[in-house]
């Protein structure tokens, strides 16, 4: 398998976790009845939204590095060995 056809790959993946947790997130199933309720007719499907998978990137790592900042092993380095 080319590098390119491991990076598709990778990104298919990803995107079909992205695609399962949206579906099972009781927010986002919550917030589309609310939708249904107020637009039965579906006219919001022309505000086609997308994904910003860079800024998804960004927060991602953003909440990482965060979580790491705020580890107990981080108070306590001597934990780690």
């Amino acid at each position: 398998m080319t590098f390119q056809e491991t990076k598709r790959k990778l990104a298919e993946s990803l995107w079909l976790e992205i695609e399962h947790a949206i579906l099972q997130s009781p927010g986002v199933r919550h917030s589309y009845k609310k939708l249904k309720a107020f637009d039965p007719k579906g006219d919001t499907a022309k505000y086609n939204l997308s994904l910003d998978i860079k800024k998804l990137g960004e927060l991602i790592q953003s909440e990482e590095q965060k979580s790491r900042h705020n580890s107990p092993e981080r108070e306590h380095p001597s934990s780690i060995f």
